[in-house]
């Protein structure tokens, strides 16, 4: 119903009897955030944060906001955050991986999306459904070689990914690259 002045409100209230309550304070961020009140938003989510030191979430909530703002290196720094409590996070990694691409350090974003890829291969069944899935990996990782105008390792990559896909349905085709 976009009435997220009544949620700021509602959480605003609630921070009042539980000043140390890091889940509201994020909820309060997400919700300012929506709102477009992006420097209250970021605020909040650094409160959440030093609140509760072992979640990533308000890392990975700080870094997506960056990312909107086009600051790319804030976004990687929150990611990185984000990936010291979670190392094993595939999403924290492919963002990263986004991160750097988009601040021209192709060797970060190569080690972020080849690390992302063996992590979900190792921690996740290959018909798996969760977010990115191990083909848009690939698709990131052959479409940054290829901007880097690194051709035989791209087509080699996009040889795997056309051997991978073969066995894929149109209705089970994966969403388009993360790159």
């Amino acid at each position: 119903e976009k009435r997220t002045d009544e949620l700021i409100e509602e959480y605003r209230r609630l921070l009042t009897r539980k000043p140390k309550d890091a889940g509201a304070h994020l909820g309060l961020a997400k919700a300012l955030a929506d709102s477009g009140k992006l420097d209250a938003a970021v605020s909040e989510f650094k409160k959440a944060s030093s609140l509760n030191a072992n979640d990533p979430e308000p890392h990975r909530q700080l870094g997506t906001l960056y990312v909107k703002q086009k600051d790319f290196g804030a976004a990687a720094r929150e990611y990185t955050r984000a990936l010291n409590i979670n190392p094993s996070s595939v999403p924290d990694l492919v963002a990263l991986g986004f991160c750097y691409v988009r601040n021209d350090e192709y060797m970060q974003a190569e080690a972020a999306l080849v690390t992302a890829l063996a992590l979900q291969q190792l921690t996740q069944p290959q018909t798996s459904t969760t977010s990115p899935d191990r083909l848009n990996i690939m698709r990131s990782l052959a479409n940054l070689l290829l901007k880097e105008g690194r051709y035989a390792d791209a087509a080699t990559q996009f040889q795997s990914i056309c051997a991978s896909d073969q066995g894929t349905s149109k209705a089970d085709a994966p969403s388009p690259t993360l790159l």
